[in-house]
């Protein structure tokens, strides 16, 4: 099984700092969320896999001698990379996150169709004869094991899984309601911490009230603030109240945010306004 990850631009993108496959997915990163689903699914189908990445990515990868990378567009590299006479292979943007494992529907779909790729939730696929060039998608109801993420469904989607957490929390003196997950030891006591939540461990919460559906990741600081069902990472946040929004590495004081605000990465905001 070959897939190869090709570089696409969503409302993401600029949400997030570059490079992209750095977003922080709770505890781990897309990258790695997509190579998790992968190595799960080349075991239940009994393939090898290989992974490939764009060229520009490896600098950024820590552990990059788990994956192969190439240069060019993404369609040339297919004839150079089959070893066998035919073999799964996907083309997947980093957005395309695997959530659950192959349906038998669509492995037999694929192998009955051979030379053939259908495209679903921005996944391309099919069984490929070893030198082929990529035939043009045709449009699959398939696929349904991943999920397309932009930003108006990646605040959802984190929601979702933080209330399906099973992390042990670190004890804080914190005044804590429902079943929220707290990594960070620097949480203060007059601070009030509703679950499901989930607050890492590089973060700092002082004086705030942290609601339910909550995500707080990286190098965050929450100070006498409200922040309400949002997702923020790397952001300093001082006196605001923050509701449903996409936070990363912003500025934020004496606001009030509305529903559905997204700040790109490296925003500053201050003064006592509304948005």
């Amino acid at each position: 099984m070959k897939v190869f990850v090709y570089e696409s631009e969503t409302g993401l993108n600029t949400f997030f700092n570059s490079p992209d496959f750095l977003i922080p997915f709770l505890s781990t990163n897309l990258l790695s969320f997509m190579g998790t689903g992968i190595v799960r699914n080349s075991i239940i189908l009994d393939e090898d896999y290989q992974i490939f990445l764009p060229v520009s990515w490896e600098p950024h990868i820590l552990n990059s001698e788990a994956y192969s990378f190439y240069s060019g567009d993404v369609r040339n590299q297919l004839q150079n990379n089959q070893k066998k006479e035919y073999e799964l292979t996907f083309l997947v943007n980093l957005f395309s996150l695997m959530v659950a494992d192959f349906f038998d529907e669509d492995i037999s779909h694929l192998k009955q169709n051979p030379e053939k790729v259908f495209s679903n939730s921005g996944v391309i696929g099919g069984y490929l004869k070893k030198g082929q060039e990529l035939p043009k998608p045709e449009v699959f109801d398939g696929f349904r094991n991943f999920i397309e993420l932009s930003d108006s469904n990646f605040l959802r989607l984190n929601q979702d899984l933080v209330g399906n957490l099973n992390i042990k929390s670190v004890g804080v003196g914190a005044r804590k309601y429902g079943t929220p997950t707290i990594l960070s030891e620097n949480v203060s006591e007059n601070s009030t911490i509703c679950g499901p939540c989930y607050i890492g461990e590089h973060v700092v919460v002082e004086n705030s009230y942290i609601a339910p559906g909550t995500v707080l990741l990286g190098d965050t600081r929450v100070v006498s603030s409200g922040v309400y069902g949002s997702f923020v990472n790397d952001s300093e946040i001082d006196s605001s109240e923050i509701h449903d929004s996409l936070i990363s590495g912003a500025s934020i004081s004496d606001v009030a945010f509305s529903k559905n605000t997204r700040l790109p990465f490296g925003s500053v905001v201050n003064g006592e306004r509304k948005i």
